[in-house]
């Protein structure tokens, strides 16, 4: 009987890191595992992880090279793991400018869909007409306490996200006033 291989890979491993949406032109370009958005946050900013998944000489494959933090970069870079951008050799980062002179590379020979404004907080919805009336009706009753308001909206809205300021925000960018109870212009 011959022994068996233990692992999937030997040697270095390229290994894809971007969003599901890249996980195809990654594989095209070689990388041999890929890694979403979630799991690249999960184990690159967890040392013992970090340790169990990439070893020196492993390269890891960006379409997008501004997917990865700086700190996530240097971490990653200080175990000996290297950066590519298909179409460019990869290349080993040891500081900020050789981040910024790598995060400027464009893959050569593979299209993609650029993720824009990794970090951004989540957009809350945004109205539509009936629902901006509905939103202005319930600010200008005074009777109505602020903390009704904001659970009403947010149930009308279906966003638990929805803040007493946002709701402030919209009736006056409406009305052009944040005041509670309406202004009475025929005096």
């Amino acid at each position: 009987m011959e022994p068996v291989e233990e692992t999937l890979h030997r040697g270095p491993v390229r290994i894809g890191f971007g969003t599901p949406a890249q996980k195809k032109p990654l594989l095209e370009a070689g990388a041999e595992r890929v890694f979403t958005e979630g799991e690249i946050d999960a184990f690159l900013n967890d040392p013992v992880m970090r340790g169990m998944m990439l070893r020196p000489g492993d390269v890891i494959v960006l379409v997008q090279a501004n997917l990865l933090t700086v700190r996530q970069m240097l971490r990653a870079s200080a175990q000996g793991i290297s950066f590519e951008v298909p179409g460019h050799e990869p290349r080993q980062i040891s500081g900020e400018a050789e981040i910024r002179e790598f995060r400027r590379l464009k893959p050569i020979g593979v299209e993609f869909e650029r993720r824009e404004r990794r970090g951004a907080k989540p957009k809350l919805p945004v109205p539509t007409d009936d629902q901006m009336r509905n939103i202005i009706s319930l600010w200008q009753n005074p009777s109505m306490k602020r903390a009704e308001v904001v659970r009403r909206v947010r149930d009308m809205m279906d966003c638990a996200e929805v803040e007493f300021h946002w709701i402030r925000d919209r009736v006056k960018a409406a009305t052009g006033s944040a005041a509670r109870a309406p202004h009475n212009k025929e005096s």
